[in-house]
């Protein structure tokens, strides 16, 4: 599982994400695949990723770089090719 979240967001503070992050990563813990959950928080994102004002903005253009490395790195590493 892959959390995605923005340090900016009104309405689930990244504390309380963080705190389900932990509570989560226990129990994957438990069954040794801490692996399979990863975290990351974006500085420029609020509660919904506005791509018009992305445009103009190159702090949140660094985001979506970002955003895309992630998502890629995570995809590369968890989905396995069918034989």
């Amino acid at each position: 599982m892959l959390f995605l979240h923005g340090k900016q967001d009104e309405i689930f503070p990244l504390s309380e994400v963080e705190k389900l992050y932990t509570a989560l990563l226990r129990q994957y813990e438990a069954i040794n695949q801490q692996q399979c959950l990863a975290f990351h928080a974006f500085e420029h994102w609020g509660h919904q990723l506005d791509l018009e004002t992305a445009q103009s903005s190159p702090e949140i253009q660094q985001d979506l770089t970002k955003l895309q490395q992630v998502i890629a790195a995570w995809f590369s590493q968890h989905l396995v090719e069918a034989e």
